[in-house]
């Protein structure tokens, strides 16, 4: 496939073999970056496709979604660009959710990804697990209350440069937490992982469980230190988690 024809929703990392092409959707407030350590722990067959929804990363240019149905239905046609049909979804938080989403819909049309892969992230039917804040106003007063709860770091209240550049990307993306409502689904039959951390109040043990539900097979739980970004705290330990991960979700699917 010319490169040129790639969807700006990716960055893509190519694999060096057969393996499937492993996914990657951010946090909310994150881009496609956040995940580049990974290329050091994914197999090497495997590609890395890292994910930017518009208004982050190179796609900082977009407006910003505030809908997952949309963020769903973009992130299903972009995919259609990857020169891989073998993939496995791999979300972070709100990626996570997305990530369930966008599975299941590839499901529903016979083509369902080789396996799902979650991290920190709350099975979609168990709600927030903090107090909603992206009704707050826009500003000082929502992202007071974003760094409070521990959802944004305490210098985006220090530098106004970066609090103007990454409270609204915040906001929208927590505005789409808040609002997905999942359908009433069958188990969906895809290989799974959830990956939880051990400091991670957001996500506790049983918002993690509450996965085993939505899959024909238990999932596979791995648990790694760390807090709810244990990616940048913790980066080899969450890196030897997610390979693990994707050795499980994608073995019947990689030679």
């Amino acid at each position: 496939m010319d490169s040129r024809d790639l969807s700006p929703w990716f960055e893509l990392m190519p694999p060096d073999g057969p393996g499937p092409m492993v996914v990657a959707i951010p946090y909310a407030g994150g881009s496609g970056r956040a995940f580049r350590s990974l290329r050091r722990h994914v197999p090497s067959r495997c590609g890395l496709a890292l994910v930017d929804l518009p208004g982050h990363g190179r796609q900082a240019a977009e407006p910003f979604l505030h809908d997952a149905d949309q963020a769903a239905t973009g992130l299903l046609a972009a995919l259609k660009t990857l020169p891989a049909t073998d993939l496995v979804l791999l979300g972070h938080s709100l990626g996570g959710v997305l990530a369930y989403e966008v599975a299941a819909r590839l499901t529903e049309s016979g083509t369902p990804p080789a396996g799902l892969v979650v991290c920190g992230s709350r099975a979609p039917f168990t709600g927030l697990g903090h107090p909603p804040v992206a009704h707050l106003p826009a500003g000082e007063p929502f992202l007071r209350a974003a760094v409070d709860l521990g959802l944004a770091a305490p210098e985006m209240l220090e530098l106004p440069d970066l609090a103007e550049t990454f409270g609204g990307l915040l906001q929208a993306d927590l505005a789409m937490t808040a609002s997905y409502r999942p359908r009433r689904r069958p188990p969906l039959p895809v290989r799974a992982c959830v990956i939880g951390f051990s400091a991670d109040w957001i996500v506790p043990e049983p918002a993690l469980r509450a996965w085993d539900t939505l899959f024909d097979s238990p999932p596979l739980h791995l648990r790694t230190a760390g807090g709810h970004l244990a990616l940048h705290e913790r980066e080899n330990d969450y890196g030897e988690a997610v390979r693990a991960a994707v050795e499980h979700a994608s073995e019947r699917r990689v030679p």
